[in-house]
């Protein structure tokens, strides 16, 4: 397993917090999902041999969101 973090900036509400948690659960290779509305951050533990990176950032963006890089 894997984990990808991402700064999602427009997460204003308990309902972001909800959408974003339900799309990536929902996901084939995702472990875990924790979104943090103080932090606006999404942390993903997945398998890589099952999802990329770049699926579970465009899941993201599928529901409204635009997730950023953190360093």
């Amino acid at each position: 397993m894997l984990q990808k973090v991402w700064l999602v900036p427009d997460i204003e509400c308990e309902g972001c917090v909800r959408s974003i948690r339900h799309a990536l659960s929902d996901m084939d290779g995702v472990r875990s999902v924790s979104v943090d509305l103080l932090t606006k951050r999404v942390e993903v533990e997945y398998d890589p041999n099952r999802v990329s990176p770049e699926q579970l950032r465009q899941q993201i963006q599928q529901v409204g969101f635009n997730p950023q890089e953190c360093e």
